[in-house]
């Protein structure tokens, strides 16, 4: 009798369970399968303009700009990059940084040897704020850092004007 009881106990169980009927799983996926269409979507569009995917994009340096009252300063961080392998051009407008970046590391030990290498090609084309003397640009590379000076030019050299505030 005791037995019975357990099996109804158990029967009861089983019943209050939720239940996952086959037709509700494709809704679960439904999202997931979406999401796939539309980057598939969007790497179309941008393989048709001739433009990378952003699944394929390459890596691209942080950068800081910002600007003083003679100056627009940029600061490129790239580590582990070689300054042989850096190059910049500045435009009146623009700064581009565009390189390749090198790693290799090596791991030997008895009966092991594992090797790593990548390669990337990088650009980076920054608007400038302001516009800039490029025949006077000075560029230096230290502990994996591009810092460029771009004098502004004289027409946009800012000149602070006090303005007299009225009261009603």
């Amino acid at each position: 009798m005791a037995r019975q009881s357990e099996r109804r106990k158990l029967a009861r169980r089983e019943a209050l369970a939720p239940a996952w009927p086959e037709f509700e799983r494709p809704l679960l996926e439904w999202p997931w399968r979406m999401m796939r269409q539309m980057e598939q979507d969007i790497n179309r569009l941008f393989w048709q303009f001739g433009m990378p995917t952003p699944s394929a994009a390459q890596w691209a340096p942080a950068v800081d700009v910002w600007e003083t009252d003679s100056d627009v300063k940029v600061c490129v961080d790239l580590p582990g990059v070689d300054p042989k392998d850096v190059e910049a051009v500045v435009t009146e407008d623009s700064l581009t940084i565009r390189g390749q970046a090198k790693e290799e590391e090596e791991f030997r030990e008895e009966g092991v040897y594992q090797a790593e290498r990548s390669y990337g090609a990088f650009e980076r084309i920054i608007p400038l704020p302001a516009q800039v003397q490029p025949d006077k640009a000075k560029a230096n590379f230290k502990h994996g850092a591009l810092s460029v000076t771009l004098p502004k030019s004289e027409e946009t050299k800012r000149k602070e004007k006090k303005i007299s505030i009225e009261s009603e």
